[in-house]
């Protein structure tokens, strides 16, 4: 897995800036994102800022060729790495010498250029004023000017605007699907989500997840860490502590309160489809979701209140999560394409 090409110190910080840009841009797929996150972490503990020698690049392209073969199975054997690099060239042919950069942060050598990172990592309300930040297929992290950090499930939408998020309040909108809050703790500014139909979720400080997508009809907060307030546009509240959820019903306006789990609730991170008493709406719309897949259910075959409760890889071919679920209802299935049809 040699690179041909001997780049430059010049070219190595021009690709070490399209890395993450490509990163910011949602274009890495989930275990890619995930690497990158773990990785950005450890870079916020160590500030030095000490110029480069082209050995210590030189050997941080080495070490970060072992590390990336060690996190992505998929670059181990020769076969299965040349299919790899031609889908992500950026990231293998070039993003060698570019993410060598970033290795040197997390092994604690010197590195220059720390505002790149913090550039790139960081959405202010000042850079949102009017628009939104919007997944497609990739899961995405980020984090907001107060330090929150914030992961964005597939095909969601969070907004931030000018006059909401300021130097006294702290106000974001998630307009649709689903993101996991790790909020920075400020008691003198609530940190506060709206999401659709009114619904209010309030801290000061701590984590908790949250699911409301468009197409279901519930809205689920479940907390990890922390104490969070759920509240109705019509007042109805209720306090939240670890391992705890409120659930809203969109078209009856009822919120209730119950028992989560909160670790699991947040396994979409690390690129996990995760079903938790999902009924067939959040069935289909997840296989949509992750595989660009349409379900179609013949007659009764699957239940609309299927309670299914699984949990699979994204990597899961959809084949095989419909072979699953027609074996526990008891259905035939096919796959037509992109179309997977259940009954007969």
């Amino acid at each position: 897995m040699k690179d041909k090409k001997k780049l430059s110190r010049q070219e190595k910080e021009i690709l070490f800036k399209g890395f993450f840009l490509r990163f910011k841009q949602g274009n890495f797929s989930p275990k890619e994102n995930a690497i990158i996150d773990r990785l950005l972490r450890k870079y916020r503990s160590n500030k030095k800022k000490i110029e480069l020698t082209r050995d210590q690049v030189d050997e941080a392209e080495k070490r970060f060729r072992i590390f990336l073969q060690r996190e992505i199975p998929e670059l181990r054997t020769a076969q299965t790495a040349y299919k790899y690099r031609r889908q992500n060239r950026a990231l293998v042919r070039y993003g060698m010498a570019a993410a060598a950069v970033l290795l040197l942060i997390v092994l604690n050598l010197p590195v220059v250029r720390n505002t790149i990172l913090q550039h790139t990592e960081t959405l202010t309300a000042q850079t949102l004023v009017t628009d939104s930040f919007t997944t497609q297929r990739n899961i995405r992290s980020l984090q907001l000017s107060d330090g929150t950090v914030v992961y964005l499930n597939v095909n969601s939408k969070l907004t931030l605007r000018k006059d909401k998020f300021t130097a006294q309040t702290r106000e974001v909108w998630l307009d649709e699907g689903e993101a996991f809050f790790d909020v920075a703790k400020d008691s003198l500014r609530p940190f506060i989500v709206h999401t659709a139909d009114g619904l209010q979720t309030r801290v000061l400080g701590t984590s908790f997840n949250i699911k409301a997508y468009n197409e279901l009809t519930e809205q689920v907060v479940s907390v990890r860490t922390g104490k969070v307030q759920v509240s109705t546009a019509d007042g109805e509240a209720v306090q939240l502590t670890p391992d705890q959820k409120a659930d809203f019903n969109k078209t009856t306006g009822v919120l209730t309160q119950g028992v989560a789990d909160s670790e699991l609730s947040q396994e979409w991170r690390k690129g996990k489809i995760i079903f938790v008493d999902a009924g067939l709406k959040e069935f289909s719309m997840r296989l949509k979701q992750y595989y660009d897949v349409e379900v179609v259910v013949k007659g009764n075959a699957l239940p609309q209140a299927m309670e299914l409760n699984a949990v699979y890889h994204h990597s899961t071919p959809p084949k095989e999560i419909a072979r699953a679920v027609a074996k526990s209802f008891g259905v035939r299935y096919e796959m037509k394409g992109d179309v997977l049809v259940f009954g007969d």
